[in-house]
Protein backbone atom coordinates (compact mmCIF):
# COMPACT_ATOMS: atom_id res chain seq x y z
CA UNK A 1 0.00 0.00 0.00
CA UNK A 2 1.11 3.62 -0.81
CA UNK A 3 1.36 6.44 1.37
CA UNK A 4 -2.03 8.03 -0.41
CA UNK A 5 -3.93 4.58 0.08
CA UNK A 6 -3.03 4.60 3.75
CA UNK A 7 -4.47 8.17 4.08
CA UNK A 8 -7.38 7.36 1.77
CA UNK A 9 -7.96 4.69 4.25
CA UNK A 10 -7.62 6.06 7.52
CA UNK A 11 -10.20 8.96 6.39
CA UNK A 12 -12.70 6.18 5.45
CA UNK A 13 -12.32 4.72 8.71
CA UNK A 14 -12.35 8.03 10.46
CA UNK A 15 -15.96 8.88 8.60
CA UNK A 16 -17.17 4.68 9.71
CA UNK A 17 -16.15 5.68 13.04
CA UNK A 18 -17.57 9.69 13.34
CA UNK A 19 -20.98 8.48 11.58
CA UNK A 20 -21.23 5.10 14.33
CA UNK A 21 -20.51 7.64 17.23
CA UNK A 22 -23.12 10.11 16.39
CA UNK A 23 -25.73 6.71 15.51
CA UNK A 24 -24.92 5.91 19.33
CA UNK A 25 -24.82 9.07 20.77
CA UNK A 26 -29.03 9.20 20.33
CA UNK A 27 -29.51 12.86 18.35
CA UNK A 28 -32.53 10.83 16.80
CA UNK A 29 -35.17 11.20 18.86
CA UNK A 30 -37.32 7.78 18.68
CA UNK A 31 -41.03 9.67 19.99
CA UNK A 32 -42.38 13.34 20.16
CA UNK A 33 -45.44 13.91 22.29
CA UNK A 34 -47.50 17.23 22.47
CA UNK A 35 -50.12 18.12 24.63
CA UNK A 36 -51.71 21.09 24.36
CA UNK A 37 -55.73 22.29 25.85
CA UNK A 38 -56.17 18.28 25.81
CA UNK A 39 -54.84 17.72 22.59
CA UNK A 40 -52.23 15.34 22.20
CA UNK A 41 -49.87 14.90 19.33
CA UNK A 42 -48.04 11.74 18.75
CA UNK A 43 -45.02 11.82 16.35
CA UNK A 44 -43.54 8.11 16.03
CA UNK A 45 -44.27 4.82 16.95
CA UNK A 46 -46.30 4.25 19.91
CA UNK A 47 -49.40 2.03 20.50
CA UNK A 48 -53.21 3.35 20.81
CA UNK A 49 -53.70 2.04 24.06
CA UNK A 50 -50.44 3.79 25.10
CA UNK A 51 -51.27 7.14 23.33
CA UNK A 52 -54.68 6.77 25.56
CA UNK A 53 -52.84 6.05 28.89
CA UNK A 54 -50.47 9.32 28.02
CA UNK A 55 -53.48 11.17 27.07
CA UNK A 56 -55.54 10.58 30.39
CA UNK A 57 -52.45 10.95 32.33
CA UNK A 58 -52.05 14.73 31.30
CA UNK A 59 -55.47 15.14 31.30
CA UNK A 60 -56.64 13.68 34.59
CA UNK A 61 -53.16 13.72 36.83
CA UNK A 62 -51.20 16.62 35.68
CA UNK A 63 -53.49 19.63 33.67
CA UNK A 64 -50.88 21.51 32.21
CA UNK A 65 -52.12 25.27 31.46
CA UNK A 66 -49.32 25.79 28.42
CA UNK A 67 -47.97 23.49 25.89
CA UNK A 68 -45.78 20.36 27.12
CA UNK A 69 -43.36 18.87 24.64
CA UNK A 70 -41.82 15.56 25.52
CA UNK A 71 -39.15 14.12 23.64
CA UNK A 72 -38.28 10.21 24.58
CA UNK A 73 -35.27 8.72 22.89
CA UNK A 74 -33.79 4.90 23.23
CA UNK A 75 -34.08 1.53 22.60
CA UNK A 76 -37.27 -0.42 23.85
CA UNK A 77 -36.84 -2.98 27.01
CA UNK A 78 -34.64 -0.11 28.55
CA UNK A 79 -35.46 2.97 30.69
CA UNK A 80 -35.76 5.82 27.63
CA UNK A 81 -34.46 9.28 27.93
CA UNK A 82 -37.22 11.51 28.64
CA UNK A 83 -36.86 15.31 27.92
CA UNK A 84 -39.60 17.86 29.18
CA UNK A 85 -40.15 21.37 28.01
CA UNK A 86 -43.28 23.72 28.88
CA UNK A 87 -44.15 25.54 31.45
CA UNK A 88 -43.77 23.02 34.43
CA UNK A 89 -42.32 22.60 38.05
CA UNK A 90 -39.58 20.24 38.49
CA UNK A 91 -42.13 18.49 40.56
CA UNK A 92 -44.53 18.38 37.50
CA UNK A 93 -41.59 17.13 35.22
CA UNK A 94 -40.69 14.53 37.01
CA UNK A 95 -44.59 12.93 37.69
CA UNK A 96 -44.40 12.79 33.69
CA UNK A 97 -41.00 11.11 33.63
CA UNK A 98 -42.22 8.83 36.08
CA UNK A 99 -45.59 8.17 34.30
CA UNK A 100 -44.10 8.02 31.25
CA UNK A 101 -41.35 5.44 32.13
CA UNK A 102 -44.22 3.30 33.62
CA UNK A 103 -46.50 3.66 30.37
CA UNK A 104 -44.20 3.24 27.90
CA UNK A 105 -42.32 0.29 29.83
Amino acid sequence: MSGGDLASAAVVGLVIAAIVGLARAGLKTDLTLVYQRGELKVRGTLAPARANDVRAFFRRELKPSGKVTVRVDGPRGRTPKIRVSGALSRGEVQRIRNALTLILG
